[in-house]
């Protein structure tokens, strides 16, 4: 007699009570497999230069880097808790690890998906026992069928492609933060208005509200919550339309009481978002170039583009452009607004039997109406991210389409709905996981980006902007490598220029490839051209400024950084310290000391730039100013053996009493000469200061012969070729040390 064979039913799997606990662990699994490549990602040059790596402001949590985060809007966004949670990265991970930070995105992403699956449980709950809304009682708590629904629609939120640019792109951060906290407010907005008990309702309401807000000081991507409300209050929750009770006047005035709750922050983040893009001039103004016929375009193909990327997800790109030929849209317009008006006809026939369908597609014509191009922010015309948060409602559609279909099916229609789950969610993971590798690095991206789209202009200039990175690592300024990419960057940037004629980052990138091939007349010339597109370029007028002082003609570059510094961008610290270093070598150590100064307020925590105020304060005799910013800097950069040793000569040689101190002067300078020494046990260099400090400091703790035997050992192995400055120098401080007089400062 043959034994029956054992059918395994994964659903037992999501039975009882540990049902939730298995199902955010195979969630966050699954997560971790597809996404876990993006953990050895360096950083890419798609703003996460000036948002992650070239931004100071996230590199210590002091009084005023948070009044920053607070109260700016760089790049564009107005999100203090995104800036607080890379600066907390940037301590966490002792600096500029990238693992770091894409590790920390995962696990956001991971919560996100989690807080989305919980989400979906309680919708298809609400929903009741038939998940296509036909009048049921609800199921408490959720069945075998709902937890695998839930799962599968979770599942694939977390594992498609388009969640790659999200998680994979640090400067998303914004994204994966934002949904991590947006997911508990909803959650608890549908736990609160499900509640029987007042008190109860009242809290879980009161800690909604707090996520939410939470959520928008990460970005604003729940400024239309309010509006995704009154359709949840449609459906699943009854309490509005025609399923609702209709002598229920109570009922109706909580909702709208509930949701005014959110509409007020919803309203105030709304316009913070729009004033960030004000301010950093990425919000398109309407006029000629961008006409609201224009913006009607784009919001008829980005309602349609997101749904057919998330049901074909392949070719995706980080940078999706206009075409150069603005006609060629119409077409693609037109396509879109028939498959819209279909899809629309389907859910309007459909909202009796399947009323999650028609919620779905209001649900998402909402979420994403503020990026779709009516008040446009950057150039973009669509993007991979905006798709984050949109895409739930589909997902919780689909999860209720899979719930019915799982209850009403045979053992064996189960298995296929389930097979074919698996197989659509290994498809999507696959997909995904070829995307992440596509974000490893800027060369990578943006080479990939060029296979798909070779005439977007942007394109070509991030990748010659990769070339020229990489170009620059090379320590042989003319080796034939270096020379290769620099040339090959140049190619890019004049493809980018025949592409978009007046093109300022291709025009300014040409110039930058020119000077580093110390071609210093032609770069000049390309600067010039992009300085006459946008007179006002920070960017361009540092590099005008960095060239003439290159070509020896510091007073030409004066001027250049006066007008940076007078702009107040990104650049303006750096053209005041180079303003200060300028003034010190053209001998005008007074206007150096304020330029220094300057320098100092708007980023007090540099100690190469209070060093530089030292030395201009010593030329002018203020022994005890210089002194003390020469403690400044080494209190801010304690490993910096140069500054070391130059505290411990000027405390050393000062003729002012107070801060003269031969002991200390000893201790520093020894320290700082030893640790010289332990860094480079064969000198590659003379070590010229810290022989200097120590004789200074050996003379005047009376020790006069230390000193002597101290500058003989560097003398004697000065260069015979030539008579470099240092070697006169220390030739005269010997030469006191002999005659036991203290050294010149």
């Amino acid at each position: 007699m043959s034994e029956k064979p054992v059918q395994i039913d994964p659903s037992i799997l999501l039975r009882g009570s540990c049902a939730p606990l298995v199902g955010a662990l195979i969630l966050t699994l699954a997560t971790a497999a597809v996404f876990s490549g993006a953990l050895g990602h360096d950083f890419v040059n798609y703003d996460d230069d000036v948002v992650v790596t070239d931004n100071p402001h996230i590199r210590d949590l002091t009084a005023a880097n948070l009044r920053w985060m607070f109260t700016e809007n760089r790049a564009g966004h107005y999100h203090p808790l995104t800036w607080l949670s890379l600066a907390l990265d940037y301590r966490i991970w002792n600096g500029l690890d990238p693992f770091g930070f894409h590790l920390t995105n995962l696990l956001l992403h991971t919560a996100t998906v989690i807080g989305f699956y919980f989400v979906v449980r309680r919708v298809l709950t609400l929903a009741g026992s038939n998940s296509l809304g036909l009048r049921s009682e609800s199921v408490e708590p959720p069945d075998a069928s709902t937890e695998l629904a839930a799962v599968v629609a979770a599942a694939a939120f977390a594992v498609h492609p388009l969640r790659v640019e999200s998680v994979a792109w640090v400067t998303e951060r914004r994204d994966v933060l934002s949904g991590a906290l947006l997911m508990p407010a909803v959650l608890l907005y549908l736990r609160a208005v499900s509640s029987p008990s007042p008190r109860a309702r009242r809290l879980q309401l009161a800690a909604s509200l707090l996520a939410y807000v939470l959520s928008l000081l990460s970005k604003a991507w729940g400024i239309t919550l309010p509006a995704v409300l009154l359709v949840l209050n449609v459906y699943p929750l009854a309490r509005l339309g025609r399923n609702a009770v209709p002598a229920n006047i109570a009922e109706r005035r909580r909702v709208i009481l509930e949701v005014a709750m959110y509409t007020l922050p919803a309203v105030a983040f709304a316009i913070a978002a729009i004033a960030a893009q004000h301010s950093v001039g990425a919000l398109q103004p309407l006029n000629e170039s961008y006409s609201l016929g224009m913006r009607l375009q784009q919001s008829v193909f980005g309602l349609g583009f997101y749904l057919l990327k998330s049901l074909a997800p392949v070719s995706l790109v980080p940078f999706y452009g206009w075409p150069v030929d603005r006609a060629q849209m119409l077409p693609k317009t037109l396509i879109s607004a028939a498959a819209l008006i279909i899809l629309g006809g389907v859910a309007w026939r459909a909202r009796r039997r399947f009323p999650a369908l028609a919620a779905a597609a209001i649900g998402y014509a909402i979420l994403v109406s503020p990026v779709l191009g009516l008040t446009q922010s950057g150039p973009q015309l669509a993007a991979d991210r905006y798709t984050y948060i949109p895409c739930m409602p589909w997902m919780i559609s689909l999860a209720a389409l899979v719930a019915h279909g799982l209850r009403r099916s045979s053992a064996s229609g189960r298995r296929l709905i389930l097979s074919v789950g698996l197989l659509g969610l290994l498809t999507l993971g696959a997909l995904t996981s070829r995307q992440v590798g596509r974000w490893r690095d800027s060369l990578t991206l943006w080479s990939y980006h060029l296979s798909q789209r070779p005439d977007c202009p942007i394109g070509h200039v991030n990748y010659g902007s990769a070339l020229f990175a990489e170009a620059e690592r090379e320590k042989d300024l003319h080796s034939p490598r270096r020379i290769s990419l620099i040339e090959e960057a140049m190619s890019h940037y004049h493809t980018a220029s025949q592409l978009r004629p007046g093109y300022v980052l291709s025009v300014r990138g040409v110039g930058r490839c020119l000077r580093a091939i110390e071609r210093y007349e032609e770069a000049l010339t390309w600067f010039n051209e992009a300085l006459a597109l946008r007179d006002d370029d920070d960017e361009t007028l540092f590099d005008i400024a960095d060239t003439l002082a290159v070509l020896g003609r510091p007073e030409d570059a004066l001027p250049h950084y006066r007008r940076i510094a007078a702009l107040g961008g990104k650049h303006a610290y750096d053209a005041q310290y180079e303003l200060g270093r300028i003034l010190h070598l053209t001998g005008k150590p007074a206007e150096a000391v304020e330029a220094f100064r300057a320098a100092l307020r708007l980023r007090d925590n540099d100690p190469t730039c209070h060093q530089a105020l030292a030395e201009s304060l010593l030329v002018l005799g203020q022994d005890d100013a210089a002194a003390t910013e020469l403690e400044t800097a080494h209190r801010l950069s304690p490993s910096d053996l140069l500054i070391e040793a130059r505290l411990a000569f000027v405390i050393a040689t000062s003729d002012d009493a107070a801060v003269r101190d031969p002991g200390r002067a000893v201790r520093l300078a020894q320290s700082a000469f030893n640790r010289w020494r332990a860094s480079e046990p064969e000198p590659s260099d003379l070590g010229v200061e810290f022989h200097e400090a120590l004789a200074a400091a050996q003379a005047a703790s009376g020790e006069p012969a230390r000193a002597v035997d101290t500058l003989d050992r560097v003398i004697a192995r000065a260069p015979t070729s030539k008579t470099p400055k240092w070697l006169t120098r220390l030739s005269e401080q010997r030469d006191r040390y002999q005659r036991q007089i203290t050294p010149l400062p």
